[in-house]
């Protein structure tokens, strides 16, 4: 009877001290940041007490380092040193100004690693995917649902140089007036004698016309010019940020959309996949979903991965 209620892991928790600093200098090449930033954050982190292993990747715009201490080595002293590390670095890192962000720190556990990752493919899946998430993160001890491969729908304001450039506007006053315009404002309470009302303005843009109308600039001639007039504003995707493909038996790399299931520190794997499983079964013959077809794109619990649609 013990043995049927007790927790069940493949991967047990282990309390180990890590972290990964992630540091972004937008439009900067691999090899200057490798030597700027990457480097120059190695020489610090490398003199740590209990530093069991560190690896760094440097890419376009961008640096990781990922730090890992011994087992024995006290995770909150840890961490807190290397975040000491990580700072004194900061006075010989190029200057904010060349557009350089700080080193982001966070800490990691093997909590964080998802015990199951589900592919998806089929037409339509946005309104399905929002339903499955909700119905996924129901489920008792999974703390949360993370999708990958999805690009939502956003509102994108492309500036015109040439026009800026001919009627003398800067980047800066038309980002300023989108942003100045797009807010609501509570005024006040207005009273009398025989009722009482909160009056609201409603700035905030509800439709893509009403951003396009907003007023950017006044010329000399008194002439208001408007966003549509020196910038494209459309809505379609978002930039995208990850893609995510899934080979099956052999064929050829199709995209699909992943649900990763993380589940609460301590809980119980087992149930929790297995509980997983039975909302995307259930999805599966759910008629609301429309066509649909799902695999096991890994697991803690070692399942063969298999297709339902």
């Amino acid at each position: 009877m013990g043995y049927l209620t007790m927790v069940k892991e493949g991967e047990p928790d282990i309390k180990i001290a890590r972290a990964r600093i992630t540091t972004a200098w937008g439009g900067t090449d691999a090899e200057t940041i490798e030597n700027q930033v990457t480097d120059k954050l190695e020489e610090q982190i490398k003199s740590l007490q209990g530093l069991d292993d560190f690896t760094s990747a440097t890419f376009n715009s961008f640096s990781i380092i990922n730090v890992a201490f011994k087992a024995e080595a006290p995770i909150a002293q840890s961490i807190q040193e290397l975040r000491g590390k990580v700072e004194d670095a900061g006075a010989e890192l190029p200057l904010d100004s060349t557009g350089r962000e700080m080193p982001e720190f966070k800490q990691v556990s093997a909590q964080d690693v998802p015990v199951l990752t589900l592919a998806l493919a089929g037409e339509g899946l946005d309104k399905a995917l929002e339903v499955l998430q909700e119905r996924l993160e129901a489920i008792s001890n999974v703390r949360e649902v993370n999708l990958a491969g999805q690009r939502e729908e956003v509102i994108h304001v492309q500036m015109l140089p040439s026009r800026l450039t001919t009627l003398g506007i800067a980047a800066t006053q038309v980002n300023e007036a989108i942003q100045g315009s797009n807010t609501d404002t509570s005024w006040d309470l207005v009273r009398d004698a025989e009722i009482g009302a909160q009056v609201r303005l409603y700035g905030r843009f509800r439709t893509l016309e009403d951003l396009q109308n907003v007023p950017v600039a006044r010329l000399n001639d008194n002439r208001v010019v408007r966003l549509a007039e020196v910038a494209e504003v459309y809505q379609g995707p978002e930039r995208e940020m990850t893609r995510a493909f899934l080979s099956w038996e052999g064929s050829e790399f199709s995209p699909t959309i992943t649900l990763e299931v993380v589940r609460v520190a301590g809980s119980d794997t087992i149930q929790v996949v297995e509980e997983a499983l039975a909302v995307m079964e259930a999805a599966r013959e759910d008629p609301e979903y429309g066509p649909m077809a799902w695999t096991t794109a890994s697991s803690t619990m070692m399942l063969m991965p298999f297709a339902m649609s």
